[in-house]
């Protein structure tokens, strides 16, 4: 984990699509802005959560072992 310090107005770019800026820090809390590609979806993690929860699990594809010869 990357543990970053920050003030209000100061970002973080994550792969030059990403930006997180600082906008404000109200008591205990942290107001994030995140400009991200629609195609990046970008959630709460409860949300997140309760997302990967409703959905239908996918089977591995099952991949032989290699054999000893």
């Amino acid at each position: 984990m990357l543990v970053l310090t920050r003030r209000i107005g100061e970002q973080i770019v994550i792969d030059d699509e990403i930006t997180v800026t600082v906008l404000a820090i109200p008591g205990d809390k942290v107001r994030l802005g995140i400009s991200a590609p629609t195609s990046v979806r970008v959630d709460r993690s409860e949300i997140h959560e309760r997302r990967r929860a409703s959905r239908p699990a996918v089977p591995r594809a099952s991949v032989p072992l290699a054999s000893k010869e």
